[in-house]
């Protein structure tokens, strides 16, 4: 039996062994290879902002521009151009090598113009403004959100009626403004959410719909990097035991009032996006949060405070009891 063993471990050795060396032996032949040597038409492929060398490769070769994604990430990395390569709207042929492929994701060889989503914005008010930048017409982003099937599996893991809230991952993205659909760009949005969100670990009692839609409210409280882990740490705090979170931005989304002051009526507003009124989350983001937000969601910082508020300039001021929080309320508010 012990000897069956051996054998077959030495057997599975030698196997790997030798599909290693085929693979290296056919190196220098798939670098030279086209998808199709006679292809005249040109085909678009967008590089997100931080995508990787694997995630880039991998989509190659799906798209049927390159015959191998690993040929392309071992050219890539024996040349040492993994940092060269950059964001857009690359317009390629099936008849390149690879070698002439990374040649055009490394030298700019781009044809877009950039467009600016910034962190924290709701779907409503990106389909604003593309349609103020002439990209979109009105509400041809907001409606695709809702009628476009998109295949990403993170979307599995949110409830099933939720909409695409949150997972619009905010960055500038490289466009042709003629041949950009709604289809198009918010795929390459959820892809970018995906790419950039991959490494994280989403802590043990949480979810991922959670961890988006704090961090939707994250984005909006606090405008700072270095305050919203702490702005972080006191919201789970609550949240975890079963005080409301007391958030403005929330009631500001659902009364869509995001730049006039909010009065003590609308504090009462009866939604359920309402965190003063209603405890725990509300029922979705809030908006689309930036990787800043959701890193702080994510590692949030231990204090002893248990509220906050901000003045007049924007600066926060924290609070470890109501008595003192009312305190800061009457010295920085009223």
């Amino acid at each position: 039996m012990k000897k069956s063993v051996m054998l077959f471990g030495i057997l599975l050795v030698v196997l790997i062994g030798v599909f290693f060396w085929y693979r290296e032996s056919q190196y220098e032949y798939l670098i030279h290879q086209t998808v199709d040597l006679e292809a005249k038409d040109r085909v678009s492929f967008y590089v997100e902002k931080g995508e990787s060398v694997k995630s880039i490769a991998g989509r190659l070769k799906k798209e049927r521009l390159i015959p191998s994604s690993w040929a392309l990430y071992k050219y890539v990395k024996n040349a040492n151009l993994g940092k060269e390569i950059e964001a857009g709207k690359f317009l390629l042929r099936k008849s390149y090598t690879i070698p002439m492929v990374v040649d055009y994701l490394t030298k700019s060889l781009k044809d877009d113009e950039p467009l600016i989503i910034r962190e924290g914005l709701t779907t409503a008010q990106i389909d604003d403004y593309l349609a103020e930048e002439k990209v979109l017409e009105d509400g041809v982003f907001e409606e695709c959100t809702k009628s476009c099937e998109f295949d990403f599996e993170f979307l599995k893991l949110k409830p099933a009626d939720a909409s695409l809230e949150g997972y619009l991952f905010p960055d500038t993205y490289f466009i042709d403004p003629e041949g950009t659909t709604a289809e198009i760009l918010i795929t390459r949005m959820l892809r970018n959410f995906e790419n950039r969100t991959a490494d994280l670990v989403i802590p043990e009692g949480r979810t991922l719909y959670e961890i988006v839609t704090m961090a939707s409210i994250i984005e909006k409280e606090e405008k700072t990097s270095e305050q919203r882990p702490v702005v972080s740490g006191v919201l789970w705090k609550r949240f975890d035991v079963g005080m409301t979170l007391g958030a403005d931005a929330t009631v500001r989304y659902a009364l869509d009032k995001w730049t006039e002051p909010l009065y003590r009526k609308d504090l009462e507003v009866n939604s359920p996006y309402n965190t003063r009124k209603f405890a725990g989350l509300p029922p979705g983001p809030i908006g689309n949060p930036g990787l800043d937000s959701i890193e702080a969601v994510i590692t949030p910082e231990k204090s002893e405070y248990w509220y906050y508020l901000h003045d007049s300039d924007g600066i926060i001021h924290y609070a470890k009891t109501l008595e003192e929080h009312n305190r800061n309320k009457t010295k920085y508010i009223n």
